[in-house]
């Protein structure tokens, strides 16, 4: 028995295991139940997907979504020895593929006068998630502390910088304007929010959490201000904050 007020290690002997039919077959109830569900759900998508694809509309989004996409994921997978020059090269290579992608700045939705409000909206929303989210760590004696990313606070930072631009003219920009071309705002908003999760999968929860509420809120600032430039700083705000995390790992 352990007293209230103080940290141990409780330890018991179980007697005698105990098996059940949950124990013995209840992993198989997550699998077959997703098997289950594309089982059913698979006829329906397949047709409905051929028929989508009869729209230039959605053509349009694909191809959004899966050229700049391919380079996001190889920057993901070589993330680590990634060279200098490479934090460089990457993003301007997704930049440009969201920009041919989207049909020109238009369709990335760079509007320079209406950064600004985007911008403050933008840190506003990161400031109060990484406020939380320190607080939250604290509480349980974690204080942690800002590092500067590879390379150093100006150089580094300009690379950081130029990721986020191209992250947001990907997902805010051509994404957000192509599914919104193709099935209107709400659909947009969910198209634009989902990428990071795919990206972030088999990361760290908190990464998948950010992911998740980030690009929603940063959807909802597209939508009000029209613009995806001004949310480039947050997002490398959200990158810095976020680093404060791996000396966790």
């Amino acid at each position: 028995r352990l007293p209230l007020g103080q940290e141990g290690v409780i330890i018991a002997d179980v007697p005698k295991a105990v098996s059940t039919p949950y124990i013995r077959g209840g992993w198989l109830v997550g699998p077959a139940t997703l098997v289950l569900l594309l089982l059913l759900v698979l006829p329906t998508a397949v047709e409905s997907i051929q028929a989508w694809w009869q729209e230039p509309a959605f053509k349009r989004l694909i191809g959004t979504l899966v050229w700049p996409g391919l380079l996001v994921f190889l920057q993901s997978l070589i993330r680590d020895p990634l060279p200098a020059v490479g934090r460089w090269v990457l993003p301007t290579a997704v930049l440009i593929a969201a920009w041919i992608t989207a049909g020109g700045w238009k369709g990335l939705a760079f509007r320079p006068r209406r950064a600004p409000v985007s911008a403050l909206l933008g840190l506003g929303v990161v400031g109060a998630l990484g406020a939380v989210m320190l607080s939250a760590y604290a509480h349980y004696g974690f204080f942690l502390q800002m590092t500067p990313p590879p390379g150093g606070w100006l150089v580094g930072g300009a690379a950081l910088l130029l990721g986020a631009l191209a992250w947001e003219g990907w997902l805010r920009g051509a994404v957000f304007t192509a599914a919104q071309t193709w099935r209107g705002t709400r659909i947009a908003l969910l198209v634009s929010a989902l990428p990071p999760l795919a990206v972030a999968a088999g990361g760290p929860p908190e990464v998948l959490i950010w992911s998740l509420l980030v690009g929603a809120v940063f959807g909802v600032i597209r939508l009000l201000t029209g613009d995806a430039l001004g949310l480039a700083a947050p997002r490398a705000a959200g990158l810095i904050l976020l680093g404060m995390l791996t000396v966790l790992r």
